[in-house]
């Protein structure tokens, strides 16, 4: 996304030599085309291909899904905008008793977040929540959306580190 922006930035030759005010109610005259741009904009980066709709949210991604045991970290399959759930099947005997063990139907997850607008957030309430339903955003609706078709349960665990993730040498 930072790149999609930089981009946007040169293609449109901004150039800003003075501190903008967020103090008052003028906008950048720069604002609306830069948006614009970046909506339309598309990149191949890390994470795959990074492209938003209309509303500025990006649109294509996937989200890889590990598989924590004894042996270690190892990916279990994938969930993507484009090809929706993909649970890796294993051939080998001995790494499967049945096919059974590799369906999310009636298994109950944990889902490991950071709080992050618009993804994850504390909802406010004006009485007490508990569970799941302290939580909304857009990460919040996306595993529900996706437990319901798939028809699993789950619990968010919020990171109390707010990292997103990074490499574990």
């Amino acid at each position: 996304a930072v790149h999609i922006f930089s981009n946007a930035l040169k293609s449109l030759e901004v150039n800003q030599d003075s501190n903008l005010n967020c103090s008052n109610s003028e906008t950048w005259k720069y604002g609306l085309d830069i948006v614009n741009k970046v909506k339309s904009s598309s990149y191949s980066g890390l994470t795959g291909d990074v492209q938003f709709n209309s509303d500025g949210q990006r649109n294509v991604f996937e989200l890889i899904i590990y598989n924590l045991n004894e042996g270690g970290i190892t990916q279990a399959g994938a969930w993507s905008t484009l090809t929706g759930l993909n649970i890796m099947q294993f051939t080998d005997e001995s790494t499967r008793e049945n096919d059974r063990e590799y369906t999310l139907k009636n298994k109950r997850l944990i889902v490991m977040t950071t709080l992050a607008e618009p993804y994850a957030m504390i909802k406010q309430a004006t009485h007490a929540l508990v569970g799941n339903d302290r939580y909304e955003g857009y990460v919040i609706d996306l595993i529900h959306e996706i437990s319901k078709i798939e028809e699993f349960s789950y619990t968010f665990i919020i990171r109390e580190d707010m990292k997103y993730g990074f490499y574990d040498i």
